[in-house]
Formats: C-alpha cells, structure tokens, sequence
C-alpha cells in the first residue's frame, strides 16, 4: 500500500456516473460533460439542450426533450449551484421520462391496492351480517386483482360439501353453486382439505358460454379460522394473469385476516337459527298444550255434569292441575317476551295498573287507597302485581288480608304489598324470586310468577324484594316492595 493516496479528483466520479450530468457556467459555455450524458443526446443534442437552458435564461426547472435514439422522451432539470464565488454553475442532469412515469404508475397501483385490502379489512370487522361481510370480501378481492369474477364458498357443518354464499360478476361461468369435498377437483382439495392456496396460470376446463374464454387465471385461497378452515376465496379472469410473491403474499394474508371475524358471524348466524328453530317448537309445543288442556278441561266438565257429588273433589283436583299446566304455558310465553328488546318505558297509570291486578281476585279481601302517580314502564306492569298479590291470596288462606300501598321514595315510587298470611322464613327471603324457586315448605307453587316480576322491575330500572310484614317477626306475614322509576326522573 503507498504512503500517500493520489490526490482526489471529483470530476473523476462524475464522469463514470449513469446519471447524465452536464455543467454550465454563467454565459453557457460547457464546464464539463460526463459519458453517459453525452451518449444520451449526443453531440448536435448537447448543443440543443445548451441552446434552451440559455434561452431560459438559466432559470432552474424541467423539460422535455426528444432522444437521440429509441423515440424516448427525456426529462431535462436544470439546477443552480453556487461554487462560493463568481456566477452559480448550472447542473443539467437528464433522465427518462417513461421511468418516471412507470415508477409513478407502481407506486398509484401500490396505493390502490393498499386501499382495497384495508377496506377487506374494514368490512371483515364491522359489525355487519354474514352475508354483507362476504359479499364485500369478494368485491374488493376481485377488484383487487382486476379480475372477472369471484365466489365465496363456506364448509357445511360435516365438511362434505361447500356451498357457494357470495359472489361478484359472471361467477356462473366459472364457479358451480356446490362443491363435494371429497371428490372435488384437486386444487379445491388442497384448498379445503390441506389449507393450501392454488393458483391456475393456464386454460381451466369449466363449462362456459359460446364465444367465452373460459378461466385462463384463478386462485382459491383457504379462508382460516380457530378450527382450521371454514371456507375459500375464489376469483377468476378470462385473461391470462402471473401471480407475482407480492399477490399471493396479499391474497392469502386475506384469508386469513378475515377468517376470525367470518367464523364469528357464522357462529352468530348458526345461533340465530338454533333459536328460530326452538322458537318454532315452542310455539308449536304451547298450542298443542293449550288445545290439549281445553279439551280435556271441556270433558271434565261435561263428566262432572253427570257424576254425583261424590266425584267433584276428585275433578276439582284434575281441573286444577290442568289449570296449573296453563299458567306454566303462560308463564314459558311471559319469559320468551322478556328476553325480546324493550322500547323505551313510557309513563304508566299506576293506580291503573294495581287496580287491573286486584280485579282478577274479586273474592280476596283487599285493602287499596289508590295514587295518582305515574311510573316509567310498560304494559306488563300489570304482570308484577297480579303475580304479587296472586300469591299473597294463594299462599295466605281464605283469612287472608291484602293491603296495597304507595308511597313516595326520594325520585322514585314504592309499592308495597302487604298480607297477613304465614309469612316467608328467612332463609328464602333471598330466593324466592330466583327461576322456579317453590318456597320451601309453603304450598306448591309453580315459581315462576315472582322471577317474571324481578326480571320486569328490573328492566324497568327498579328494584323488588321482600320482608316481614312485622319487622323481625316472620309467622306475622311478608310486605312485597317494589321500587319504580316515578315517570319524569
């Protein structure tokens, strides 16, 4: 190695750069002009390209200039630079305008398809029904790749079959409604059975109209979820296409980004069903009930015309357990409307609704003064009270006193309904408004009226309990409160 480097000359560098450079000084004469320059334009081009940068007036800025070969368009900058005295240096470096144009053409196709694949992104975690998502996912799919058409296939409960449940433009030509798992065409398999994507680069034998191409370019992607895989993405063109990395990369990243949020909504399409369905056997299941009960109560009685008294107790007791087996089909219908959304309460006629519920039990002895107030509420309200002081009258005996009160609490209204009956123990205070609690050794009871009565007060946003009539004594009889929002609050 020498001691000391040869001296360093930056026109050295400049002349063996790809980039043209050529540079002026202030009255234009060339300073310098490197090879590739002067390759790019040559000699009568160099001396065009000096003429305009003079006729500017040396001001900096951009234009086009016709190659010496090729038919290219160049694109000539013109720049000044201040070489710390004197008149600045004009630096013209030159470039192809095709280049520039192609690289601004990948970066608005880059762009484009960043845009589409957030917007598969967006629609796959909106809350939006299976069916939109899908529909949306193949969209923008196809309209990301430019094709022709696309389909969306979800795996049936026994993986046997996948049925097609979106698509996007003349998806008939090259996608069947159904495909059998089992013996399906081998890129299918690998899809469904092996979570592999499969890309076609060439002519696809699928039936097609006359004068059609058929598909000369398809991908299926697996779509995964938690389970493995619960479906595909299919998108097909008539127009040959080369799958890049970057596109197979995006395409399967697509698959799996939506295949979460896919798997939820068909759980949640899967539920809503489920739940179709048991409503239509319960529905089924109340009026065949209900029909079976009234014939039988029918019959009953026209026995009971015709039987000495010595009968009636016995039909009494068969007549009251079908009676019961009504009130637990009405109650069954009662749960089922609470679990349906709530308007919002409205201002309800209290002393109206007592009033309703007291009238169903014209032979108890019922004390009520009656209010002028209004509560947030709804039509069911009657349900709280007639439950309340049905089992009041049913649980006390024929002794039984019932005494029905209002009074104002704070923002809210309480009512109380008191009963001389043997009242509750304590160690059923807490339950006895819990599903199908009985009440220990009180008389059966079919436990449902009290939960009905807590699940509406406290969609009502109110609250119900209950305590001894005489504090701290619990054979003196119980007091029903209920707390209701007064209407206005």
């Amino acid at each position: 190695m020498p001691d000391r480097m040869a001296p360093f000359e930056p026109l050295d560098i400049l002349r063996e750069l790809q980039v043209p450079v050529l540079i002026l000084d202030g009255t234009g004469e060339v300073l310098f002009a490197n090879r590739s320059f002067e390759a790019l334009f040559g000699s009568a081009g160099v001396q065009e390209v000096i003429r305009i940068v003079r006729a500017g007036g040396f001001r900096p800025g951009t234009f086009t200039f016709p190659a010496r070969a090729n038919y290219r368009t160049l694109e000539v900058d013109v720049r000044l630079h201040t070489a710390g005295r004197g008149d600045p240096l004009c630096l013209v470096t030159a470039a192809d305008a095709a280049d520039r144009v192609s690289s601004e053409a990948d970066l608005q196709f880059c762009n484009r398809r960043l845009e589409i694949i957030n917007r598969i992104i967006h629609a796959s975690a909106s809350p939006m029904t299976l069916e939109e998502i899908l529909q949306a996912v193949i969209r923008q799919t196809v309209e990301l790749m430019d094709f022709d058409a696309g389909a969306v296939y979800l795996v049936d409960r026994h993986r046997r079959r996948a049925d097609i449940r979106a698509f996007y433009g003349m998806y008939d030509l090259y996608f069947p409604d159904v495909l059998t798992i089992e013996i399906c065409r081998a890129r299918y398999r690998e899809v469904f059975g092996e979570g592999r994507a499969c890309y076609a680069e060439k002519y696809c034998s699928v039936e097609h109209e006359t004068g059609e191409l058929g598909v000369f370019s398809l991908a299926s992607i697996p779509i995964t979820g938690p389970s493995g895989v619960i479906g595909s993405v299919n998108i097909a063109s008539s127009s040959f296409h080369r799958f890049t990395s970057l596109e197979k990369d995006i395409l399967e990243a697509i698959g799996e980004e939506i295949g979460g949020a896919i798997a939820r909504a068909v759980l949640a399409e899967d539920l809503e069903s489920a739940h179709r369905e048991a409503d239509f056997y319960l529905d089924l299941m109340v009026h065949d009930i209900n029909n079976a009960n009234t014939i039988a109560l029918g019959n009953l009685g026209v026995l009971e015309s015709r039987l000495d008294g010595s009968f009636a107790e016995e039909i009494r007791k068969v007549e009251n357990g079908l009676c019961a087996s009504s009130e637990i089909i009405a109650g069954v219908s009662r749960l089922r409307s609470l679990t349906e959304p709530m308007h919002a309460p409205e201002a309800v006629n209290l002393d109206a609704v007592i009033r309703n519920a007291i009238r169903l039990f014209p032979d108890a002895k019922i004390v009520y003064a009656g209010t002028a107030a209004k509560v947030r509420a709804d039509d069911l309200l009657t349900e709280v009270f007639a439950n309340i002081v049905g089992n009041a009258v049913k649980f006390g005996g024929a002794d039984t006193r019932v005494t029905v009160s209002v009074a104002e609490r704070g923002d809210d209204m309480l009512v109380t309904v008191a009963d001389t009956g043997p009242g509750i123990p304590d160690t059923l205070k807490e339950t006895i408004f819990n599903r199908l609690e009985r009440g220990g050794g009180r008389r059966p009871g079919m436990g449902l009226g009290l939960y009905i009565s807590r699940r509406l007060v406290e969609r009502y946003g109110g609250r119900i309990w209950v305590e001894d009539r005489d504090a701290g004594d619990p054979g003196a009889g119980t007091s029903v409160r209920v707390l209701l929002v007064a209407a206005g609050n």
